[in-house]
């Protein structure tokens, strides 16, 4: 979902948009592309509702080759993202989590199920990734520090497309024989193994961001 900013401008009022990562790739010589990622809640409804009356047009960005976990076609899945964050008691059951390039470029977004054992990754859209997957492993190591669910991690791996299915084995998941239509992590020690591993990737940059400060993504984004 491409969305260009002519000013960067920042807003710490009404909004609740909290920026929990930051992925850095060199793209070429002296050139960095910037992904950051940013938790959200359902204070942030004037920017979800933006986007949702986005998709609800004629938007052509979203492609339907796009590395996803989904229910239908990838515009219905970006939808279906943002009006779950408005459901009640959403917070108390579930995180999500958006990727934004370089503060004007909607790249990813995630959610994670983590009421009760396992875990669910739910939702997972890259838009577009640059070629070291910046945007996926960035969003897979937010939702394997955030979730509390450390001891087991499931996927519906009957709603994961060939891409994501790829990018969640490499990285930890696995069929087990028992059940169907699973992908799972269900060991702390591999839990800590991939978070590890991404975090020394030698193609992206992840850091923490420790920023406790509140961002209206409509200004980040420049949408007004």
């Amino acid at each position: 979902m491409q969305i260009q900013n002519t000013e960067n401008r920042f807003s710490n009022t009404n909004f609740r948009a909290v920026k929990v990562l930051r992925t850095i790739t060199k793209t070429a010589k002296d050139k960095h592309d910037i992904v950051e990622i940013y938790r959200l809640s359902a204070k942030d409804k004037p920017f979800i509702n933006r986007c949702i009356d986005v998709t609800n047009g004629k938007d052509r960005s979203i492609p339907d080759n796009a590395c996803a976990i989904y229910y239908d076609e990838p515009k219905k899945t970006f939808r279906k993202f943002f009006n779950n964050i408005l459901k009640p008691k959403f917070e108390d059951r579930e995180q999500s989590f958006i990727a934004i390039r370089n503060n004007n470029e909607i790249c990813g977004v995630a959610n994670i199920y983590d009421w009760g054992k396992p875990g669910k990754i739910t939702d997972f859209l890259v838009l577009r990734d640059s070629r070291k997957s910046a945007v996926k492993k960035g969003l897979l190591y937010t939702i394997l520090k955030a979730g509390s669910c450390k001891n087991e991690l499931v996927i519906n791996s009957a709603n994961c497309n060939t891409k994501a299915a790829i990018f969640f084995k490499k990285h930890g998941f696995y069929s087990p024989k028992e059940v169907t239509n699973s992908l799972i992590i269900d060991s702390p020690l591999t839990f800590n193994i991939q978070i590890k591993n991404l975090k020394k990737d030698k193609d992206v940059i992840i850091k923490n961001v420790s920023d406790k400060n509140e961002y209206d993504l409509q200004k980040v984004l420049d949408l007004d």
